[in-house]
């Protein structure tokens, strides 16, 4: 078992994958052990910043406490100095300006109109399996934020009084685009969240002058029993557009599990 004290962080990086199966660029496999996450404690997932290519966590059971948190903002598909970051929903560079990043929604314009676009959507509802995609930039000069990693936990039982997140970060310099909200795709037999809980995929904001917001996420919880609503859900587009269309909010499943039977074979 792992418990996670004293401020504790657990970083967790994707290589590369291209396969089907296994579909995933690293693993932690808890399948018959169990992980807390104790207060100020943190697992930090990041995807493969090209790839895209994510981390799949297996526990038995998970538990994040009040102040503890599960953390891939920005760590999705990264942004460069070129018209489009990485990402199958990079936003577009033009002129002095950037598009943020699409997934679940689209990216908001730049401050150039139609020339610095948006990113599209793409990736499924009920199974997000991607991470988010970066904002656009321009060559030789603005980079764009990154999207959000995607967030990959098959629990027995996911006990939440935290944090889960996949925020798409802000373009950290010049007019470059936001990126988009990451994925998280939880999958448990007992889904049990406390009134303080957070879940959430969101846009990154415009932060500067020229750049557009990313669009929001992908949320899917799959489970067989639920015990009360996180406090928090959002897949909401980022703050801060100036030119419309603007960015697009994400999308969020609920997923309902059939309960695990018994067969008696009788001859």
């Amino acid at each position: 078992n792992i418990t996670m004290t004293n401020g504790a962080k657990l970083y967790l990086l994707s290589g590369m994958t291209n396969a089907p199966t296994p579909n995933y660029g690293a693993l932690l496999d808890l399948q018959h052990k169990d992980l807390l996450i104790r207060t100020n404690c943190g697992v930090y997932l990041h995807s493969h910043p090209t790839n895209g290519g994510s981390v799949k966590v297996t526990v038995r059971f998970l538990t994040v406490e009040q102040g503890g948190q599960v953390n891939g903002d920005g760590g999705g598909f990264a942004g460069r100095a070129d018209l489009f970051g990485y990402g199958p929903g990079s936003g577009h560079g033009f002129n002095n300006s950037a598009g943020g990043g699409g997934y679940g929604g689209v990216g908001g314009i730049g401050n150039h109109g139609p020339q610095s676009y948006g990113g599209p959507t793409y990736g499924s509802t009920n199974m997000p399996m991607d991470p988010g995609s970066s904002g656009g930039g321009l060559p030789g000069s603005y980079v764009g934020g990154a999207g959000g990693s995607l967030i990959w936990i098959e629990a027995l039982r996911l006990t939440l009084g935290g944090t889960i997140t996949v925020n798409g970060a802000s373009s950290a310099v010049g007019n470059g685009g936001s990126g988009s909200g990451g994925g998280i795709y939880l999958r448990c037999n007992t889904f049990d969240c406390g009134p303080a809980s957070v879940v959430r995929a969101n846009g990154g904001p415009r932060m500067l002058s020229e750049g557009g917001p990313g669009g929001g996420g992908r949320i899917a919880l799959w489970r067989v029993n639920q015990k009360g609503l996180p406090g928090t859900l959002t897949a909401d587009a980022g703050a801060g557009a100036i030119n419309s269309p603007p960015p697009a909010a994400g999308s969020i499943v609920w997923g309902q599990l059939t309960a695990q039977g018994t067969v008696y074979m009788v001859r």
